[in-house]
């Protein structure tokens, strides 16, 4: 009755105490498809490399660099500056917006991707040419500097790859410096960062059993197993040193440039390649 009576005085009546929970805000970022972009098998050498200046093989004089360099003292006066407005109410006043500029804008600033939109180029470059590019070449540092051969020789870095194992033992990147296809093809280029790679691991891998064995015997015998120089990581890398040196010898033999550079001159950090100069090694932009 008295339900009635309210219903009739226009009053609501909540049906139940429970509160209605708020509807689940949706995450549009969880939404979001993300890809994976493989990891490129070759590098390519930029368009907008400029030649070195420090090249047998590209020659530039000082004259004409200094030229180029001249102070601004010659430069034209700026003009006058020009009259003043003021500000009114009707300058105030919105201007008249272009639909397609507004929709590419609003495009432009969307959470939501565009279906219609190009994909991007996986085989872009993004490193900026540069000693952290993979096509630069690098300085010879195992050579004197006032050699013939620290003018006449570049190196190129292999990088190692950390992604592999870590720290665990060195492993290089697979990835072709297109900068070498001129005296080490694609095909070599990976047998030798297989065998190399290969070779590491069955030297330093700690997981290994020859590892764990090296470990027992040289704790049962009070390391004097290790001074021997009979475990896997001491035979391991006098082997890996062995075949570079025979890789090299045979290039050598065959009258073809480019050579490995011991890891052990490098620390393991990254596996040199010693080849002729390419002229392409400055990084400043000419003036």
């Amino acid at each position: 009755m008295a339900t009635t009576a309210t219903r009739l005085a226009g009053m609501d009546i909540p049906t139940s105490s429970t509160p209605v929970p708020p509807p689940i805000p949706t995450d549009l970022e969880s939404q979001t498809t993300h890809s994976v972009t493989p990891r490129p098998s070759r590098s390519s050498l930029p368009l907008d490399r400029r030649p070195s200046r420090k090249s047998i093989h590209s020659q530039r004089s000082r004259a004409s660099l200094a030229a180029h360099t001249a102070p601004d003292r010659d430069l034209p006066p700026l003009p006058p500056p020009g009259p003043q407005y003021s500000i009114t109410t009707s300058s105030l006043q919105p201007a008249a917006s272009d639909p397609a500029q507004d929709t590419a804008t609003q495009a432009l600033h969307s959470p939501f991707p565009d279906d219609d939109a190009p994909d991007p180029d996986p085989d872009a470059e993004d490193i900026p040419w540069g000693p952290t590019h993979p096509c630069f070449p690098h300085p010879n540092p195992h050579v004197a500097r006032d050699s013939e051969a620290y003018a006449s020789t570049r190196v190129i870095r292999i990088q190692r790859d950390y992604l592999v194992a870590g720290d665990a033992y060195p492993q290089f990147q697979n990835v072709y410096p297109e900068i070498l296809a001129e005296w080490i093809s694609e095909d070599e280029f990976r047998v030798v960062i297989e065998e190399v790679n290969t070779r590491c691991k069955t030297a330093f891998d700690p997981e290994g059993a020859r590892a764990k064995v090296d470990a027992l015997l040289g704790v049962l015998t009070g390391f004097v197993w290790d001074d021997l120089g009979v475990t896997g990581v001491k035979r391991g890398v006098k082997g890996l040193e062995a075949w570079m040196e025979g890789w090299n010898s045979g290039r050598e033999g065959r009258g073809e440039e480019g050579r490995l550079v011991p890891l052990r001159t490098t620390g393991w950090l990254n596996l040199d390649v010693v080849i002729p100069d390419p002229g392409i090694d400055v990084v400043e932009e000419e003036r």
